[in-house]
Parts: C-alpha cells; sequence; structure tokens
C-alpha cells in the first residue's frame, strides 16, 4: 500500500527533472548566434573607446590595435577549437582507464596545461597592446587595463 505513493512522487520527480534538461537543452541548443557577434562587437568597441578616451591611444594607435586584436581573435579562435578536439581526446583516453583516480588526475592536469597555454597567450596579448603605449599612455593603460578585464568578465557571467 505504501509502494503507489512512493512510486507517483517519484515519478513526478523524475517528470520534473525531465522538463528541466529539456529546458536547459534547449536553452543552449537555440541559443542566438547573432547575440553572441554583437557581445563580441560591443566588447571590441568598448575596449577601442577605453584605448582614446581613457589611455589616449592615437588613430595610429587604434588601426595597430584593431590589427593586433583581429589576429589575436584568429589564433585564440583556432585554439579554442584545439583545446575542444584535446579535452575529446583526453576524455576518450580515460575509457580504457574506467575513470580510476589516476586517469582523473592525468586528464586535469593535461587539461590544465591546455588551460595554461590560452592564458599566456592572453597575457603576451595584453603585454602587445601595453607595447603601443607611448610612455604618457603606459601609467594610464597599467592603472585601469585590469577593469577593462573585469568587465569583460562581468559581461560574460551575466550571459
Amino acid at each position: 500500500m505504501n509502494e503507489h505513493p512512493k512510486s507517483k512522487t517519484l515519478l513526478i520527480i523524475i517528470g520534473i527533472l525531465l522538463v528541466a534538461n529539456i529546458v536547459m537543452l534547449a536553452f543552449f541548443l537555440l541559443d542566438n548566434p547573432e547575440h553572441n557577434k554583437a557581445d563580441r562587437t560591443d566588447k571590441k568597441t568598448y575596449i577601442s573607446n577605453y584605448l582614446k578616451k581613457d589611455v589616449g591611444f592615437s588613430d595610429k594607435q587604434l588601426v595597430q590595435y584593431d590589427t593586433i586584436s583581429n589576429r589575436q581573435r584568429a589564433e585564440m579562435k583556432l585554439q579554442f577549437e584545439e583545446i575542444r578536439k584535446k579535452k575529446e581526446q583526453i576524455f576518450r583516453q580515460m575509457v580504457p582507464m574506467n575513470f580510476s583516480d589516476s586517469a582523473i588526475e592525468l586528464a586535469a592536469a593535461a587539461i590544465t596545461n591546455e588551460q595554461k597555454i590560452f592564458e599566456r597567450k592572453m597575457l603576451q596579448h595584453l603585454r602587445e597592446i601595453r607595447n603601443l603605449c607611448d610612455t604618457d599612455q603606459i601609467a594610464r593603460f597599467d592603472s585601469g587595463f585590469y577593469k577593462i578585464i573585469g568587465k569583460r568578465s562581468e559581461k560574460r557571467s551575466k550571459n
């Protein structure tokens, strides 16, 4: 007699979880790529405006920044694809190892290494932008570049 209410409760919970998973899946699959493109343009505009207004970049420096930024974006796109492939390969290697603790540690180390390479390239990109500054602009760049990075992170976390 007691089994019927438990079964009904479990079915309701399973149904709720199923609906939640479907909604989440739809949210990720139906993400509008145009929206992401607009965000990327906004970030680029935001950074350009910061460099022009706050740091004091000239038009020539902005063109140089644009060239560096476009090259960096292309390189990072390739880097993301490479990381995705390597992660897939790493995950596949875990299967024959039965997801053992050592397999998980090896996978985490490999993924961490890929992330380290990515972060290094991002920091080198910041250095390239900083190298565009003249002696007066360096102090302004140094005192505010982290605000730009923070703004970019805030926008990502809001999306």
